[in-house]
C-alpha cells in the first residue's frame, strides 16, 4: 500500500504530510471547472518533483493532499510548488479569474501541515475523500441563498457563492 518504506542502503524513511491551504478570502471558487484543473495540476507537480501524492482533492474554498516526501524535501518548498504551479495553471486556463477573485493570486499566503503516520494513511486519505461530500452540503445550502453565474473565459459555468 501507499505506506511502503522507502530510501536506500544506508537510510530509510516514511515521512507523510497531510496539508491544507485555502483560496484567497476563503472565496469558494473551486467549482466543476476550476477544482479538475487543480487536481490534475496536484497530481502533475507531485510527479515530477519526486513527491507521493497519495490523496489530493480541492473543495469549494481550500485543498487537502497527503503526500509522501524524501528527508531531503521541505514541507514548505512542497507547498510552495503545489500552491505555485496550481495557480498559475487556473490563471492561464480561465482568463476572468483575476476579476472574478479580484487578484492575480489564487492561494492565501497561509497552509497547515499535519504529519502523518503509515498507520493513519487510509484515515487520512479516506477524510480527504469525504471532504467533497461535506462541502456539497454545505455549497446546496448557500446556493439557495445566493446563486451567482461566474463567466471564466471561455465558456460560460455557474458557481454557487457565498457573499459575504
Amino acid at each position: 500500500m501507499e505506506s511502503k518504506q522507502r530510501g536506500h542502503a544506508s537510510a530509510s524513511y516514511r515521512l507523510y504530510a497531510h496539508l491544507i491551504w485555502p483560496t484567497k478570502y476563503r472565496k469558494p471558487i473551486l467549482g466543476e471547472r476550476l477544482t479538475p484543473l487543480i487536481e490534475a495540476k496536484l497530481a502533475e507537480v507531485c510527479h515530477r518533483k519526486g513527491y507521493q501524492l497519495i490523496q489530493g482533492r480541492a473543495v469549494v474554498d481550500h485543498a487537502h493532499v497527503l503526500v509522501g516526501f524524501k528527508p531531503v524535501q521541505r514541507i514548505s518548498d512542497i507547498v510552495r510548488d503545489l500552491k505555485t504551479n496550481t495557480s498559475k495553471a487556473a490563471f492561464e486556463t480561465f482568463s476572468e479569474l483575476v476579476r472574478i477573485i479580484q487578484t492575480d493570486v489564487l492561494w492565501a499566503e497561509g497552509y497547515r501541515a499535519e504529519s502523518v503516520s503509515p498507520r493513519d494513511l487510509k484515515r487520512i486519505r479516506k477524510y480527504i475523500e469525504h471532504q467533497v461530500q461535506h462541502h456539497q452540503n454545505k455549497v446546496r445550502f448557500r446556493a439557495r441563498q445566493d446563486a451567482k453565474e461566474i463567466e471564466y473565459g471561455a465558456t460560460r459555468s455557474t458557481i454557487k457563492l457565498n457573499q459575504d
